[in-house]
């Protein structure tokens, strides 16, 4: 799966808001440069640079909500990057689109200062149990429950995010 896969399956969570912004966003992941961890979309959206994964930004004016956290161990630069996304640069709420290491590798972090996290049911499951990786002969253990998601769906969910409605689901 390539950046740009990631990025669109990113967006995909968050329905209609950033349905919108898809091509822009698409655009901006191409014409990122490597000196560059913050790519701004427009004034409330940008997409950041999180280790080696994409993490979308959304300013709401009471803080941010993210798509992912990014991989582990690049936490301080990423919220040294999301300060120049918005004034108020604290997360308040935080949207996993899957249970990857690399997207979710700042959870504890984010949850720390009192974000919300936001998954899927299914990926609470895998980040709270142990499971083997048959590909590299060897077993993940289950996360920490600070990183764990404090709010899960089944099928859909449905929040209000800086005037936006923003409906999350399955896909």
């Amino acid at each position: 799966m390539d950046r740009r896969q990631v990025l669109k399956g990113a967006l995909g969570i968050t329905g209609g808001v950033f349905a919108s912004w898809a091509a822009p966003l698409a655009r901006a992941a191409q014409q990122t440069t490597a000196s560059s961890s913050v790519r701004k979309l427009t004034d409330q959206l940008a997409v950041v640079d999180g280790g080696g994964s994409n993490v979308v930004a959304f300013s709401t004016g009471d803080g941010l909500l993210l798509v992912d956290s990014g991989a582990p161990k690049f936490g301080d630069k990423l919220v040294a990057a999301l300060k120049g996304v918005a004034a108020n640069s604290k997360v308040n709420t935080l949207f996993n689109t899957h249970y990857h290491l690399d997207q979710t590798g700042n959870n504890e972090l984010f949850a720390a200062s009192g974000a919300k996290i936001v998954a899927h049911d299914v990926t609470r499951q895998w980040m709270s149990t142990d499971y083997w990786v048959p590909s590299e002969e060897r077993y993940e253990k289950a996360r920490p429950k600070a990183a764990w998601p404090t709010e899960t769906f089944f099928n859909t969910g449905s929040m209000k995010a800086g005037g936006e409605h923003i409906d999350s689901g399955y896909l």
